[in-house]
């Protein structure tokens, strides 16, 4: 052996598994970053490797990991596995232990792993059971763990057998889903045995006999209640609670027997439970259950408000974003009023969690005095932001012409009045307000409630003038026992909460600087006794005058008069003062929400009035009414005079106001002055127009088409001598085979739907499949030698027409026929004079459950009508049947669009745009699926009927109604 030969011989040692050589510690800190199916193959490398993997302090079991091809588990393989694993541990201890598993196991298993692992100390234990009525859950070990930090147990609704005895000193966190309940007392011994527990999370535990949900624990400092109500609660030494998620529902069963009781229980539950917290979270079915027990919407929250001296966050936002009858509610309730009237100038950047969304969440502090949504930051963010092009930037406002006034287009308008002479700068609001000439407002401002006076009492001979600087709020206030209405006023990132030691400013400004610039003293502000730290919450500043004064008073306090203004300033010391805390404990809240309904009515009134005398209808006059009746005295009296204008709108308008529109304002004006009867008599004129309307839309002379039939009358002497020796011989065995798909739709339905495609463009993207391989929807046509048409259906219905041209409307709702009926008279067949000397056989199929939401009625429709043309030698093209069908829905009565038939007649995946005008113009745009998709699609899409008839017809009305009413 040479020298270069012995330098590269290496030992064995030196040759070795260098991993292998590395401590077990880090061996098992490798494989715990490994899926547990992965790790335990590493027991099969070597004897080195062979009890690593049971050593681990980690372990997450599923049996899903033991899957066996086609569709089974292999029950027993998981079984030795798990027992091997634990026999096998070398360590007593078990940091986390994670198993679950969808096979039916028997309880002497779960009994024995569950005790191996008590007896090696685990920390959290995590059970989760997938199997359905798994009967009893052997918890008996668990109960009685010392060492347990976390317990999480899962199940399929599986009761929980609790023993007498619960000792758990060392839990922390405790999780119970879908389990079962047995008696109140069973979970009274789990809180009790619990005296650490720290966060309880309840999720859908069902309470099988239980009659009151006792909650008890003082060491609690997280609650997560999601589930069906109790039948009561006893909430009970919870003085460690910070946060609470409370969703609760009531079962069908509780809502028919009595859900306002129910909804009491929960009531109390939310005022017991926010006695304590600081955050406070309720999901729509909770904050519905209040509004139903709170009499006058909305009121019982303020009795929560007022229960809860520590809460900082009350969060709706998951109310506002899902549940749309909620926030309609929560809208039009006077706490939404107060809200929006004392609250949106109250949105300054308190100590509270800021909201990482856009959205809408109550932020409160101290007595709970004042509610309001986002900080003023966060309005004028989310108003102007990502999401700016969804904000209505004028509603029910009057607004002066752009030439007698300087109204950014950024600007938001709500519900207020702004006179000639008014400035409002860039991305400011101004809401439930009335602004006379010679205000101007600054950008990035808020205005809430605000109503100046257009003549001075002190009569100026020149115009009063007031200035609110950019980055400001203002608003009024009424107060109890106080005839008029105190101003008040801030800068939008002043926090009232900061003192003067921590940085508190007003009107942007340090506090030193105030007080410097202006000559007051702090005995002016706060009292020498005062134990609070001194901020713009608890000082005096606000001073109650005539209204000019306090305006006057404002310009000086804002710092935008001369620094020291001696009179002003003997004004203000002489003034009565109040400060923000004083204030809302004596909002006038009854006058504040009189005052801003009459306005708003006012408002409306006048808007209707212009829309009737001036406009073309276009507005939602329903809504308008609804608001113009909140002023009980006069509100019917102004809709009646409003009703007295409506039968001059045709005439006035008869070439370009749609009839449908100028029938609908008269019927919701109708129901305004409370005569239902005679609005549901004018309310079948408005869908007949919409059907005329849409007919005339789609094809020019159409709908004379349709009412030739009950006028023309032919003899069978006139129709052999009119007819004989002009018809074709081979028309008479001709027959037309029309066989078409589904479809299913991703975005854009009821875009399609009249009236709202006569007047706006409509976009649906859908795609055409097939059920089973095969096309589900077809007809069959053939001509006959004898006179009259057969219609069958694959449901055994028959029928025989001997005469077509009596074939009228209006047909009946429960007409089986209805559809091909409505197909003959849309393609002119019952006038042609085709059918004087032959008939037609015509049957039809629809392999596709009943209201599977599909478009099996339209595209069915498609296939008559296509099937009709074809034999008939007509303009069968799938636009001119697509336009067809549109008005054949009209004709049956079921009100439906385009898309469905569109979607059954084009194959594959399309975009189709319809454009408004006479007629009606359709764009179908195929998209080109790639191979690949194409085999995805193939592979992976199944469609399911559920047994759960779609309600077409309610979901269509429901539509319609939004459209004929003019609803954005």
């Amino acid at each position: 052996m040479n020298h270069r030969e012995a330098e590269i011989k290496k030992t064995p040692d030196e040759d070795g598994d260098r991993i292998s050589a590395l401590p077990d510690a880090i061996l098992c800190h490798i494989l715990s970053f490994l899926p547990p199916k992965h790790a335990a193959t590493t027991t099969i490398l070597s004897t080195r490797w062979k009890y690593l993997f049971s050593s681990l302090p980690n372990l997450d079991l599923n049996d899903s990991f033991f899957f066996r091809p086609p569709d089974h588990i292999d029950a027993q393989c998981f079984l030795n596995f798990v027992y091997r694993l634990l026999l096998l541990r070398k360590p007593p201890h078990v940091n986390r232990f994670r198993l679950t598993f969808y096979e039916r196991y028997d309880n002497s298993h779960l009994i024995a792993w569950i005790r191996s692992l008590v007896s090696c100390n685990v920390k959290e234990l995590h059970i989760d059971v997938r199997v359905h009525e798994f009967g009893m859950f052997p918890s008996i070990d668990i109960f009685t763990c010392k060492t347990l930090v976390d317990l999480t147990l899962k199940g399929e609704y599986i009761i929980l057998q609790v023993p007498n005895s619960v000792c758990l000193p060392n839990v922390k966190v405790l999780d119970l889903s879908y389990l079962i309940f047995n008696d109140d007392d069973s979970i009274r011994r789990v809180f009790s045995g619990c005296p650490s527990l720290e966060e309880l999370k309840l999720f859908f535990c069902r309470l099988k006999s239980v009659q009151r949900l006792d909650i008890s624990s003082p060491s609690l400092k997280s609650l997560v209640f999601h589930g069906y109500a109790a039948g009561g609660y006893l909430v009970k030494d919870l003085k460690s609670l910070v946060t609470a998620h409370l969703s609760v529902e009531l079962t069908l069963n509780q809502k028919e027997a009595d859900s306002l009781r129910y909804g009491c229980y929960v009531t109390n539950l939310v005022n017991a439970i926010s006695g304590s917290v600081k955050l406070l979270y309720l999901s729509g079915q909770t904050l519905e259950l209040q509004l139903e027990t709170g009499g006058v919407n909305g009121w019982k929250l303020l009795d929560l408000l007022q229960s809860a001296p520590n809460l900082e966050v009350l969060d709706f936002t998951e109310v506002m974003k899902a549940s749309s009858g909620v926030a309609s509610a929560f809208c039009g309730s006077p706490l939404f009023c107060v809200s929006h009237t004392i609250g949106v100038w109250l949105c300054f950047s308190f100590d509270v969690i800021r909201q990482q969304l856009n959205h809408v969440s109550g932020h409160f502090i101290d007595d709970l005095s004042f509610l309001h949504f986002g900080t003023s930051s966060e309005v004028l963010d989310h108003l102007s932001g990502g999401s700016s092009e969804l904000v209505g930037r004028r509603h029910l406002c009057s607004i002066p012409a752009t030439t007698v006034s300087d109204i950014a287009a950024s600007a938001i308008i709500l519900s207020s009045e702004i006179a000639p002479g008014v400035s409002i700068g860039e991305d400011s609001v101004v809401y439930d307000s009335c602004i006379s000439g010679g205000i101007q407002i600054g950008s990035l401002s808020i205005v809430v409630g605000v109503n100046v006076p257009i003549v001075n009492d002190g009569a100026p001979k020149e115009p009063f003038r007031f200035m609110l600087p950019d980055r400001h709020c203002l608003w009024e206030v009424p107060l109890v026992g106080c005839t008029g209405r105190v101003i008040v006023y801030c800068g939008l990132h002043d926090n009232p909460k900061n003192s003067l030691s921590r940085g508190g400013t007003f009107c942007g400004k340090p506090w030193e600087k105030v007080l410097d610039d202006l000559g007051i003293q702090e005995t002016d502000l706060w009292s020498s006794t005062i134990s609070q730290e001194k901020c713009l919450w608890n000082a005096k500043i606000f001073p109650i005058l005539s209204y000019f004064e306090m305006l006057h008073v404002a310009t000086w306090l804002m710092g935008l008069s001369d620094q020291i203004n001696g009179r002003l300033l003997l004004l203000w010391k002489k003034s009565e003062r109040v400060s923000l805390e004083e204030l809302h404990k004596s909002i006038d809240f009854s006058q504040m929400c009189f005052g801003s309904g009459n306005h708003q009515a006012d408002l409306a009134a006048g808007i209707v009035k212009a829309c009737l005398n001036f406009g073309l209808l276009g507005r939602n006059l329903s809504q308008l009414c609804e608001e113009i009746l909140e002023k009980e005295a006069s509100g019917v009296e102004m809709c009646k005079d409003f009703l007295a204008l409506c039968p001059n709108l045709l005439a006035q308008n008869s070439k370009i106001l749609p009839k449908s529109r100028a029938y609908q304002v008269q019927v919701d004006l109708l129901r305004a002055c409370s005569e239902e009867t005679a609005a549901c008599e004018l309310e079948h004129k408005v869908w007949a127009a919409v059907a005329e309307e849409t007919a005339l839309a789609v094809r020019y002379g159409l709908k004379e088409c349709f009412t030739e039939s009950s006028n023309r009358i032919f003899s069978k002497e006139s129709q052999i001598i009119n007819i004989e020796g002009l018809l074709d011989k081979s028309l008479r065995s001709r027959t037309a085979k029309v066989e078409l798909p589904v479809r299913v739709d991703f975005v854009g339905g009821w875009s399609d739907t009249p009236p709202w495609s006569l007047e706006r463009a409509g976009c649906v993207l859908n795609m055409a499949i097939t059920l089973d391989g095969s096309l589900p929807i077809g007809t069959i046509i053939d001509m006959t030698t004898t006179t009259g048409v057969s219609i069958s259906d694959d449901a055994g219905n028959q029928l025989f027409i001997e005469d077509v041209t009596h074939i009228a409307t209006p047909f009946d709702s429960n007409d089986p026929f209805r559809l091909v009926k409505s197909a003959l008279l849309v393609t002119g067949i019952v006038h042609d004079k085709i059918l004087m000397s032959m008939g037609l056989k015509i049957r039809t199929w629809a392999n596709v459950p009943r209201g599977s939401g599909l478009g099996t009625s339209s595209i069915l429709a498609a296939a008559v009508v296509k099937g009709l043309l074809q034999i008939t030698d007509g303009d069968e093209s799938n636009q001119n049947v697509a336009r067809l069908v549109l008005v054949l829905e009209q004709l049956m009565g079921t009100g439906g669009g385009w898309q469905d038939q569109i979607g059954g007649l084009y194959p594959g995946i399309k975009f189709t745009t319809s454009f408004p005008g006479v007629p009606l113009r359709l764009q179908v745009v195929p998209l080109l699926a790639s191979p690949q998709l194409v085999r995805e699609l193939q592979q992976r899409l199944l469609v399911v009927f559920t047994g759960q008839a779609v309600g077409v017809l309610a979901n269509l009305a429901s539509q319609l109604d939004l459209a004929i009413y003019r609803s954005p």
